[in-house]
């Protein structure tokens, strides 16, 4: 196993975007970056109250999969969704809670339909003090690193033995072995690291011998000899394996740079089995589930911004985000579903009414604009009376149109008077494709596109004729194909297919299908700088067409990566491949390099997984792992490739490439184990799903 050094660079609260950022370098690499001192102090922030919140809490951090509040009594009260926790102060008093440390940070809440209750530039602090809690001894409380910190300082005269907290919620106290304070609950055991305490003497740290104490549903502390004539600091940590059991996490669905900052999207709260982006889990209209967006400065050293945008009362869920950089002006779009009539849209939007017409409450999509420091700008439905699903992909022209494309269930979905197709074709789902303003005041185009069964789209993006390249999966022998096209003939069970319309969409251009008689997905898609069509996706079938002397002739699993590449016409197979091991190997997404180099990630099962000398990591963790793999452009060479990951599911959704070999990879994280260093920003892991953001170095050994 070759695992070299991991540099951290950055991370945002594992809740709502990043649980770790790290870079892998080869051995003699350059000393660490300087980014990774700002990592390491980058803190997350406590958000006050300004009618955002339930009017008991005074201020709110997002945190470890929930979030955590402290109210106007001075409760801490971790949520979560099976779980609620409350720390109280017993036998002494709270008398001020104040924010300390004002941040930079622009925090949005953009939360119901009722532009009077948004939020904007609320203030935000580095920590929340209790003052004097007990005589002489002060309570702060600060999140930074992964960790939640309550900071006891004792001053001369005061009585460490008069710290005595209780938790409220929890069936029973212990120490564990380890020195930990171990909560046991009905969702398993909540873990307070070993608690440290110390003293400053003459600008050096002194540490302090000190244990908890427990007292039935109470717990203090006890401090070895210290010198009473000077403050201790005593500091326990919610750290690390916070709940073994159910719980929900988040989404860093995208990351794009923009000149200005680096940004991610998700959903905060995601339930249990929606665990890639390629599956739709059907799920409760009701659930707590809102689209957070964030940024970070280019230096990953700060949090700039991070909103919260949704329905207060329904689920909405984000598919993906992207900046227009057509225009120069770096908005921020994401788009989703959501099934709140109550949505922040905006006077003036293209469609501001949530068109349900079901009994039971159905999804629209939704596309939301907003400004690079992620003031919301813009929000528009999309949709019919039925079920529609989030887009995976948003693409933009010249004129910052913004494109994208999901799937839909309704008979009205909206076109406009010349598209290709105005009607439902009939089935379980039709794909389509959309094209909005700007400002997402006008629908300037939109079709349908599918046949008689099921027909999705997955990816699309323009060519530079601004033309629209788009893929998905049909199972529909009868989807529109064109004459001339690779194949026209519905191959069996699902297939590809690829289409190509002009830019108002009024003209199916090409249309082919690609595939086998088994099961074949398209994930992702691509123009490259001759024009031609690259696509990844992944395949059931041993005898999915692929190209003789290329990387990888053979299916050798349940199901293989596949990359595919077209003309521009779309009536010739220009290059193809496999990649993948015994087991379950899934390309999700890809980017290529300036010299057409294909950037591949995903998760895998397998533990032959092929991988290349020098790697980062040789050996499968187990379950399911990301992975990182570089063909080269004429597909017939393995330029590197590594496992990433822990003893759980892992997986990336979303992979840039930067500079020379550097990749930006985004994902989620079931593994308490998954790779972080010892001074990352954020070190924390809650299962299920915490989101996680890596740079590592992907260069052959030789480079």
């Amino acid at each position: 196993m070759q695992k070299h050094l991991f540099i951290p660079i950055s991370a945002l609260f594992a809740v709502s975007a990043l649980a770790a950022v790290l870079v892998a370098k080869h051995p003699g690499a350059s000393p660490p970056d300087p980014l990774t001192a700002n990592a390491a102090t980058l803190t997350i922030p406590f958000i006050a109250n300004e009618g955002q919140f339930d009017q008991a809490i005074k201020f709110q951090t997002p945190f470890l999969g929930g979030e955590v509040a402290v109210t106007e009594q001075g409760e801490i009260v971790y949520s979560f969704r099976h779980l609620t926790l409350t720390e109280r102060v017993v036998g002494g008093a709270i008398p001020s809670l104040a924010g300390e440390g004002k941040t930079p940070t622009k925090v949005n809440y953009f939360v119901g339909n009722d532009a009077t209750k948004w939020r904007r530039n609320i203030a935000s602090y580095e920590s929340v003090a209790f003052g004097e809690v007990y005589p002489g001894i002060d309570l702060k409380l600060t999140a930074h690193g992964g960790n939640m910190e309550k900071i006891f300082t004792v001053t001369p005269g005061a009585h460490a033995q008069d710290i005595q907290l209780a938790v409220d919620g929890a069936k029973a106290l212990r120490v564990d072995a380890g020195g930990r304070l171990e909560v046991d609950t009905n969702e398993g055991p909540v873990r307070f690291t070993k608690p440290v305490a110390y003293q400053d003497v003459d600008g050096e740290r002194q540490n302090i011998q000190v244990a908890y104490a427990v007292f039935d549903d109470r717990y203090g502390f006890a401090l070895g000899d210290y010198d009473r004539s000077r403050p201790v600091v005593i500091d326990p940590l919610l750290s690390s394996t916070f709940i073994n059991g159910p719980s929900f996490n988040h989404w860093g669905m995208d990351f794009a740079p923009d000149g200005s900052g680096i940004y991610l999207a998700g959903d905060r709260g995601v339930p249990p089995g929606f665990s890639d982006p390629d599956t739709e889990i059907p799920m409760d209209p009701k659930t707590d589930l809102n689209t957070y967006v964030a940024k970070l400065s280019v230096n990953l050293s700060a949090l700039e911004a991070y909103t919260v945008i949704g329905s207060p009362n329904y689920a909405d869920v984000a598919g993906v985000m992207a900046v227009n950089g057509s225009r120069k002006d770096f908005s921020v779009y994401v788009a989703g579903r959501t099934y709140g009539d109550d949505f922040p849209v905006t006077a003036g939007a293209f469609d501001t009414t949530h068109n349900s017409t079901t009994a039971t409450v159905t999804a629209d999509g939704y596309v939301a604009k907003f400004t690079p420091d992620l003031q919301l700008v813009a929000a528009s439905f999309i949709g019919g009376g039925e079920e529609e699903t989030q887009s995976h992909w948003l693409d933009f022209d010249d004129d910052g149109n913004v494109y994208f494309g999901g799937k839909t269930h309704s008979l009205d979905f909206p076109t406009h008077a010349a598209a290709f197709d105005r009607s439902y074709n009939g089935g379980t789902w039709d794909a389509y494709v959309a094209k909005m303003s700007p400002d997402l005041s006008s629908l300037l185009a939109a079709t349908y596109y599918g046949g008689s069964l099921c027909d999705v789209t997955r990816n699309g993006r323009l060519d530079g004729d601004g033309n629209l390249f788009f893929t998905g999966q049909t199972i529909s022998p009868d989807a529109p194909m064109t004459e001339g096209a690779y194949d026209t003939v519905h191959d069996g069970d699902r297939d590809f297919y690829v289409a190509k319309m002009d830019s108002d969409f009024t003209q199916l251009l090409a249309s082919t299908y690609v595939g086998t008689a088994g099961t074949d997905f398209p994930s992702y898609l691509r123009i490259d700088n001759y024009g031609y069509v690259n696509i990844v996706g992944y395949t059931q079938s041993p005898d999915f067409p692929v190209s003789a002397g290329s990387y990888d002739t053979t299916h050798a699993g349940i199901f293989d990566g596949v990359v595919v590449r077209l003309d521009p016409d779309l009536t010739r197979l220009v290059r193809s491949t496999f990649f993948g091991g015994s087991d379950v190997d899934l390309g999700f997404t890809f980017d290529m390099d300036k010299s057409g180099n294909i950037y591949i990630t995903g998760r895998t099962r397998s533990q032959d997984y092929p991988t290349t000398p020098g790697a980062y990591d040789t050996d499968w963790n187990g379950d399911y792992d990301t992975m990182l793999t570089v063909l080269d452009y004429d597909l017939n060479q393995l330029l590197y490739s590594t496992y990433i990951g822990g003893a759980n599911l892992d997986m990336a959704f979303s992979v840039r490439w930067d500079v020379d070999h550097v990749v930006y990879l985004a994902g989620v994280s079931g593994s308490p184990d998954f790779p972080t260093t010892d001074n990352a920003y954020d070190r924390t892991h809650v299962p299920l799903n915490t989101a996680f953001a890596l740079k590592i170095n992907a260069a052959p050994p030789d480079k």
